[in-house]
């Protein structure tokens, strides 16, 4: 094998490894963090850090703090003063796609004005369309084209191993969410088959399902002498007083949060409260056995 091809080969190789430790991050900030210190090794930059992009603005929320105090002082100082991106700037012309231009122009970096740079590069990391952050490096010697070009090489990595962990996250909430679905689904029918029929009282409206549950509290009748709260209010309010989250009953019940909510809601109105704390004492006091 040639020298060349050897060469090849172990830079493909170095590339697949660091694409592995970027993919391994098991988040956003700690991708990005990850990424910012290997840019620094690799690519001979004494100081790195990854910007996003927020409107008009260049931000450090998403980063975790980073593990080299001079690169993790950068991320800090933009996370105290979002730099502006308004007006003709280097950045701005970059972040528009117009790499050839920004090598050319002379408009000056609001970047490297904030964080004081001398010798830097800056590539922008475009994970699908549009860039969504900006990866900036800088050191004390000077920095050619080769060095320039690694790093923007380095920057499509970063941005393909974002997407990867921004699409893992993604289909995780899905996931998460058709579960609770399938899960609200099989108790509403559970609900439908198990609760008794029984004709509606007179000024009563809607479906025929019986509103009265087992061993009903006397304190939670409404005027007509019909239990106050549905089956299904009763099994929430139970939870409820045991200081459980719409999120911990939505898992118990098998039900989505957002029915949860509406179940919360609905206990409240009825039991004349004014937050879920008050429902629950309502709730309690109401259902306490006489003499208890």
């Amino acid at each position: 094998m040639s020298q060349d091809a050897l060469s090849a080969a172990s830079a493909q190789e170095q590339l697949l490894e660091l694409h592995g430790a970027l993919r391994d991050a098991r988040t956003v900030g700690e991708l990005l963090a990850r990424a910012c210190a290997l840019v620094r090794r690799e690519c001979g930059f004494s100081r790195s850090v990854i910007l996003g992009i927020s409107g008009e603005h260049l931000t450090a929320d998403g980063i975790d703090p980073l593990e080299d105090p001079a690169s993790d002082l950068l991320r800090r100082t933009v996370l105290a003063s979002p730099i502006p991106l308004r007006g003709w700037n280097e950045e701005s012309v970059l972040l528009r796609g117009e790499a050839q231009r920004a090598r050319r122009t002379e408009a000056r970096s609001v970047v490297a004005e904030a964080l004081r740079l001398k010798r830097y590069v800056l590539a922008p990391l475009v994970p699908e369309s549009a860039p969504v952050a900006l990866l900036v490096v800088d050191r004390t010697d000077p920095v050619d084209e080769a060095a320039a070009a690694e790093v923007r090489r380095f920057a499509a990595m970063t941005a393909i191993a974002l997407e990867q962990a921004v699409l893992r996250a993604r289909m995780g909430e899905i996931t998460a969410e058709l579960r609770f679905l399938s899960g609200s689904v099989l108790g509403l029918v559970g609900e439908m088959a198990d609760t008794p029929i029984a004709i509606p009282s007179q000024g009563r409206h809607g479906p025929v399902f019986s509103a009265l549950a087992p061993n009903a509290a006397p304190g939670l009748r409404d005027p007509g002498g019909d239990e106050l709260l549905t089956p299904r209010e009763h099994e929430v309010a139970q939870l409820l007083t045991q200081g459980r989250s719409n999120r911990q009953i939505a898992e118990e019940l098998h039900l989505s949060p957002d029915t949860v909510k509406g179940n919360v809601a609905a206990i409240m109105r009825k039991l004349d409260a004014s937050n879920r704390a008050a429902a629950a004492a309502r709730y309690i006091a109401a259902t306490r056995p006489e003499g208890g």
